[in-house]
């Protein structure tokens, strides 16, 4: 084939110290990548017509502002300069067709998978699976390795399908899935630390909302430096070592409010529906099935109402009855007519036709 050239012509531009393409020898030839060069964006590549190749072939993009590094053994069409110097030109796909089966039968690896484009569709994917697809009815997706993704349709509706979803910006950080607490194993030198997935006795998966609010915004974006000011917890409690959280009945805590340390107020709720309050100085509140209780200074109290309202009714009845309250022999209790009435209390029923904001009423 020729290797002759022409000058550039008027409005052509000059390609770095060559000329356009058209100024180059008119032959194609196809190679395979044979090694990369991150530093240099260099590769070598092997002819697939002939015994040979070249070093440090300059890294060719498909577009301006885009960049990409391709990996050996990929296929490339290379046109040359006239002083025979090689450029990449096209990046051939391999096996095109067949990789828009099924994986699982084992002609290529899953990761190697290709959706089918339809015509005015655009589709990039890394090595690894990860995707950026846009269809031709207007919808974005971008879809990682391990298949989460985040889905823009033309609906103005924006999924996302993952095992978890965690925002963070200056506000705090906002985390909903499945229950991951950071663990050292120090099995290994230098120690390893993994972000385990916790599990119940079945190997089932906790789940958890989890939303930590900061005091103060910072400088950096997307992240939040002071200390948590409010932490709300809907789901088995975990906490940072990765163990379940019981309420003083032994059954885990599935809502958990707290504030910061040195105020110290937290409010639970375990999965039987007992709701336990703390506040600053270790005063506890209680409310389970039975009773409601107080604890101060490390001394339980039972506050029973039926028993406070028994006792009141039974020392109105003996007071309206007799114009005085039983009293020990030889104790007055002056005459009954400029003594009134004391009214009972009666406790009504919590129906739909009742639902006054206190459950009680005095006749």
């Amino acid at each position: 084939m020729s290797g002759g050239g022409r000058a550039p012509q008027a409005g052509e531009r000059p390609f770095g110290n060559l000329v356009d393409f058209a100024s180059t020898n008119d032959r194609l030839r196809f190679a395979r990548i044979t090694d990369v060069d991150t530093d240099k964006g260099v590769v070598g590549i092997s002819w697939l017509d002939h015994p040979g190749g070249r070093v440090e072939v300059i890294l060719s993009q498909p577009s301006w502002g885009f960049f990409t590094v391709p990996t050996v053994g990929s296929i490339v069409a290379c046109g040359f300069d006239t002083v025979d110097r090689t450029t990449i030109l096209r990046y051939i796909p391999i096996a095109y067709k067949a990789r828009h089966g099924d994986p699982s039968e084992g002609a290529f690896e899953p990761q190697d998978a290709l959706r089918e484009v339809k015509e005015g569709e655009h589709f990039l994917k890394s090595i690894a699976g990860a995707e950026v697809y846009m269809d031709v009815n207007g919808n974005i997706v971008l879809s990682s390795g391990a298949g989460s993704y985040w889905k823009i349709t033309l609906e103005d509706l924006i999924q996302q399908n993952s095992e978890t979803w965690k925002v963070q910006n200056e506000a705090g950080t906002l985390t909903m899935g499945i229950v991951r607490r950071l663990y050292e194993d120090t099995d290994f030198t230098p120690v390893q630390v993994d972000n385990r997935i916790i599990k119940n006795g079945s190997d089932e998966a906790y789940v958890e909302y989890r939303l930590r609010v900061a005091e103060t915004a910072d400088a950096s974006v997307g992240t939040a430096s002071t200390p948590d000011l409010v932490e709300i917890t809907v789901g088995t409690l975990i906490d940072s070592e990765g163990n379940v959280t019981q309420s003083t009945n032994e059954n885990n805590v599935t809502i958990d409010i707290r504030t910061k340390n040195d105020v110290g107020f937290q409010f639970r709720v375990d999965r039987d529906g007992q709701v336990e309050m703390t506040v600053k100085g270790g005063s506890e509140f209680t409310i389970d099935a039975d009773k409601v209780k107080i604890t101060q200074g490390g001394e339980e109290q039972a506050v029973v109402l039926s028993d406070f309202i028994d006792d009141h009714n039974n020392f109105v009845s003996d007071f309206n009855q007799h114009g005085h309250v039983s009293a020990a022999p030889g104790v007055s209790t002056g005459p009954p007519s400029v003594i009134p009435s004391l009214v009972p209390i009666v406790v009504l029923p919590a129906d739909k036709d009742n639902r006054s904001s206190d459950n009680f009423e005095t006749e």
